[in-house]
């Protein structure tokens, strides 16, 4: 659910509220900007397509965590793939928001928008997965139905890391996040708006 204290919609935002947007960001989102400390923000951002934006500039949205509805794979199947990840990484992963450091890759969804984890967040990633579920089906043929042991072989193939955020972004491929809350601030919401990150989040 999107919180609506943040949205603005009509004019471009000012300086002013770009300002206030570092702050709630720097204020709120600390472990996400301490992964990446070492890097320039800008240059290892993550992305996101966000097809119901309608516009806004900045959203604080809530995470889906438990009974995520997967749109392009049987509920069967996600829920297999979940239970791998709690076996192996602690947490259901799919059940997530899902981002990239590519925004061509991001816009091919919605609207590209920064997006930024509020307080703790787990993620992993794979240098062989560039989108799991299109992956997955090409690799078994594209059939909608395989066995357990084809599912794990994938999966154990994958080897899927929980850590290196910059080289998750910098790979472009799928990075999924657990965390409860996320801002996301529209790519094109103002020209500049890098500049603006980059200075107010040292």
């Amino acid at each position: 659910m999107k919180s609506k204290e943040f949205m603005t919609e009509g004019m471009a935002p000012s300086k002013r509220m770009t300002e206030k947007w570092a702050g709630l960001i720097k204020r709120d989102c600390q472990p996400f900007l301490d992964a990446i400390k070492h890097k320039p923000l800008i240059k290892f951002p993550l992305y996101r397509g966000i097809n119901k934006a309608m516009g806004e500039y900045f959203i604080k949205s809530n995470v889906r965590l438990d009974n995520r509805k997967p749109m392009d794979i049987s509920p069967e199947m996600h829920n297999k793939i979940n239970e791998y990840f709690i076996k192996e990484y602690g947490d259901p992963f799919r059940n997530a928001i899902f981002c990239t450091g590519n925004q061509h890759n991001a816009q091919q969804y919605g609207d590209p928008y920064y997006i930024f984890p509020i307080g703790d967040f787990k993620f992993i990633w794979s240098f062989k997965i560039h989108d799991l579920y299109p992956q997955l089906k090409r690799e078994i043929n594209n059939q909608e139905v395989f066995s357990d042991k084809e599912l794990i072989n994938f999966l154990d193939f994958a080897n899927y890391q929980p850590d290196r955020l910059t080289a998750a972004a910098d790979s472009g491929h799928e990075i999924m996040i657990r965390c409860k809350e996320y801002y996301a601030i529209n790519v094109n919401s103002i020209k500049g708006i890098e500049s603006y990150l980059e200075t107010l989040l040292q």
